[in-house]
């Protein structure tokens, strides 16, 4: 079970380690506007920035009726994708949505939602099982220190809390994973240094229906 959350780790963990290589390097956003201060632009460059910020601000709740679930981003054009895994010798389909948040105003680096349709698993030994086998594999694929783990629930259902270091960084990472009825849930909010706690946090999280 831990080449479940072989796809997003990955993707959290490069977005993390991007982030700190690029702390003392201009944006995108900030290199077009300068060009264009400078009298430095070109036929392409209002393209490029129409492309870069367009459809960000506002929100966007995704809603998927098969999966029971909807969530919203702080975002109004989250990064959407699906990746296809043989996993355990079953072919097992991934959907997932990101929003990478350092080139814009907000508390945090990024959120990430996935889901993913997973069969027999139906007691309550074999769930912990897969939250067990998750937790571990995030720690080992980011080299992250678990501050902490806590069981929850949502409206009966049960999940985990994890809140994690990234790499002996100042970089954390909050998730919590959901299990209902043959669909796994993982909500991920990766957070820098000195703004740890906020309530963009909350409001992503607590976003999260299950809608049956």
């Amino acid at each position: 079970m831990k080449k479940l959350l072989f796809f997003i780790v990955i993707i959290l963990l490069f977005q993390s380690i991007y982030s700190c290589s690029e702390q003392k390097k201009p944006s995108k956003l900030e290199e077009l506007l300068n060009r264009i201060e400078n009298g430095e632009s070109t036929e392409t460059t209002l393209d490029e920035l129409i492309e870069l910020t367009v459809g960000l601000d506002g929100t966007s709740t995704i809603s998927v009726d098969s999966a029971h679930f909807k969530i919203t981003f702080p975002i109004t054009k989250p990064i959407e994708s699906t990746t296809t895994q043989i996993i355990d010798g079953e072919q097992m389909k991934i959907h997932y949505y990101h929003a990478n948040m350092q080139d814009l105003e907000d508390d945090n680096l990024g959120y990430s939602f996935d889901y993913m349709f997973i069969s027999n698993i139906e007691s309550e030994e074999e769930i912990n099982t897969l939250f067990n086998a998750q937790r571990d594999y995030v720690l080992s694929a980011t080299n992250g220190e678990l501050e902490f783990e806590k069981v929850i629930d949502i409206d009966g259902v049960s999940g985990r809390h994890l809140y994690l270091t990234i790499d002996n960084s100042e970089i954390k990472t909050n998730y919590k994973i959901y299990y209902n009825n043959g669909v796994l849930y993982k909500l991920a909010v990766i957070t820098p240094g000195g703004n740890l706690f906020n309530k963009s946090i909350s409001k992503f999280f607590d976003s999260f229906e299950i809608t049956e």
